[in-house]
C-alpha cells in the first residue's frame, strides 16, 4: 500500500512526537530522540505519511543540535525525498534549508549555500516570506562563518 498523507495524525503519534518535544525543551535529548522514534516507527506503521515527516524532520534537528551531523543529514535528506515524491513544496523547501546548514557544517559550505539557495526560490514562489527571510539569514551566516551546530 503507498504511503497516505493524513491530515489527523494518530494520536499515539502525535502524543509521542508532542512528548518529545516538550523533552527536548527541557533539556533531555536522548529521552526525545527516544520519543521521536517512537512517533517514527507508530507512523511507518500505519503508512502516515505526515507523521513520517514530522518524526523524521524532528530526529534531524535533534540529531544537528547534538553535533550528529551524518545522522540529520539522513533524516532530513529523506524528508526531502519524500516531500519531492508526494509534492509538498514547502517540505521540500524547508528540508533543503535544513541540508544546507547541515552539508556546511559537514565541511561543504559552497554546497550549503547552493541547497539554501534553492530553499530561497522555493519559498518566494510559495509567498513564503518569512521562511525566505529566516533561509536568507541561515546564508548570511553561513557566508560569514557565523553557523553552528545551535542554528537550526
Amino acid at each position: 500500500m503507498a504511503t497516505k498523507l493524513l491530515t489527523i495524525m494518530a494520536p499515539e503519534v502525535v502524543k509521542a512526537l508532542d512528548r518529545g518535544v516538550a523533552i527536548w525543551r527541557a533539556g533531555r535529548l536522548s529521552e526525545a530522540e527516544v520519543q521521536f522514534r517512537t512517533a517514527l516507527e507508530q507512523a511507518l506503521r500505519q503508512n502516515c505519511l505526515s507523521g513520517i515527516l514530522s518524526a523524521r524532520h524532528l530526529l534531524g534537528s535533534l540529531a544537528y543540535v547534538s553535533g550528529a551531523l551524518n545522522d540529520a543529514y539522513e533524516h532530513h535528506h529523506a524528508v526531502l525525498e519524500q516531500c519531492q515524491s508526494a509534492g509538498i513544496t514547502l517540505g521540500v523547501a524547508s528540508s533543503l534549508q535544513h541540508l544546507g546548514l547541515v552539508t556546511a557544517l559537514r565541511g561543504d559550505p559552497a554546497a550549503g549555500v547552493s541547497l539554501i539557495n534553492r530553499a530561497i526560490s522555493l519559498y518566494e514562489a510559495l509567498g513564503e516570506t518569512t521562511s525566505a527571510a529566516v533561509a536568507r539569514a541561515n546564508r548570511s551566516a553561513l557566508i560569514a562563518g557565523r553557523v553552528t551546530n545551535a542554528a537550526l
